[in-house]
C-alpha cells in the first residue's frame, strides 16, 4: 500500500511520540532520588515513567566523544537562527533516562553543560546508549548535540515501534548535490543507525551550512501490505566539531 502521507491515527501517534513537542510534569525530588523530577539547578532530570509510542522517528543526530564515564559529561549545542537556546531532550529507550530544561552556558559561539553523571551512573545508563535530539523552534531545523567532547562523524538514529526499511536514505544539500546516501533493506524495529563523516562521496570535506535529511520507509503492518512513506528534515552541519 503506497501513501504519500501517513494516516491521521499515525500522525497523531506520530507526534506524539516526538517527546520535544509533549511535555511532562517536572516536579522537585529529592537530592538522590532517581526519578524524573526537577534537580538543584532547575534541570529536568531523571527515570520517567513515560512510555514510548509511535511510527517512524528521527530520534538523535549526535557527535559523540570520549566513552567513558566520569564525574561530569560535557554536552554541547550550537545557538538557534536567532541566537537562543534550542529545544533540547537527551534520553536512553533502554533504561527511560531522559534529561530537559538544560540550563545551558553561552561559551563563545555554543552553549554547553557540565553534566553532574550520578543519576546517569546510579540508574546504570550507558553512554552508548544516550540519544540526543536538539531543535530550532523557529524554524523547525535539527541541531546536532555534542555528548562528551568532538568526534569523528554524525550518529543518526530513527526509533520504530514495528519493522522498518529505509529504501533510501540520503543526504544532500540545499541545491540538491547527495553528500551521503545508503539504504538498510532488511526491516529492523527499536533503533536504525546510520552515520555521516561529513564529507561528500570523493571524501571532500562539506561546508558548514544547513543540509538535508531524506529518508523513504516501508513500516510493516502485520498481514497487511507495508505503509510506505517518505520525509525530510533540515539540519545544522558544523565541520569544526568534527574531528
Amino acid at each position: 500500500m503506497k501513501l504519500k502521507h501517513l494516516t491521521v491515527l499515525v500522525f497523531i501517534t506520530f507526534a506524539i511520540a516526538t517527546g520535544l513537542s509533549r511535555a511532562q510534569a517536572c516536579e522537585p525530588v529529592e537530592p538522590g532520588s532517581l526519578d524524573y523530577g526537577e534537580r538543584e539547578d532547575g534541570r529536568c532530570e531523571g527515570i520517567s515513567r513515560t512510555p514510548i509510542a509511535g511510527a517512524v522517528r528521527l530520534s538523535s543526530i549526535t557527535i559523540r566523544g570520549s566513552s567513558t564515564m566520569s564525574s561530569e559529561l560535557m554536552l554541547g549545542v550550537p545557538p538557534t537562527t536567532r541566537g537562543g537556546e534550542p529545544s533540547v531532550r537527551l534520553q536512553s529507550y533502554s533504561s527511560k533516562y531522559q534529561l530537559d530544561r538544560i540550563p545551558w552556558v553561552l561559551r563563545g559561539q555554543y552553549f554547553f553543560y557540565w553534566l553532574d553523571t550520578s543519576v546517569l551512573r546510579s540508574s546504570e545508563t550507558s553512554l552508548n546508549s544516550l540519544r540526543a535530539l536538539a531543535y530550532d523552534d523557529h524554524s523547525n531545523l535539527a541541531l546536532p548535540v555534542i555528548i562528551g567532547g568532538q568526534g569523528t562523524e554524525y550518529e543518526i538514529v530513527f526509533w520504530a515501534q514495528q519493522p522498518t526499511r529505509f529504501s533510501r536514505f540520503v543526504i544532500h544539500g540545499n541545491n540538491g548535490q547527495i553528500y551521503y546516501e545508503t539504504s538498510r533493506n532488511s526491516f529492523e524495529n527499536d533503533e536504525i543507525k546510520f552515520t555521516w563523516d561529513g564529507k561528500d562521496p570523493q571524501d571532500k570535506p562539506a561546508q558548514a551550512g544547513d543540509y538535508v535529511i531524506h529518508y523513504w520507509v516501508a513500516m510493516e503492518q502485520g498481514n497487511s501490505s507495508p505503509i510506505e512513506d517518505d520525509d525530510n528534515q533540515p539540519f545544522r552541519h558544523i565541520p569544526s566539531w568534527l574531528q
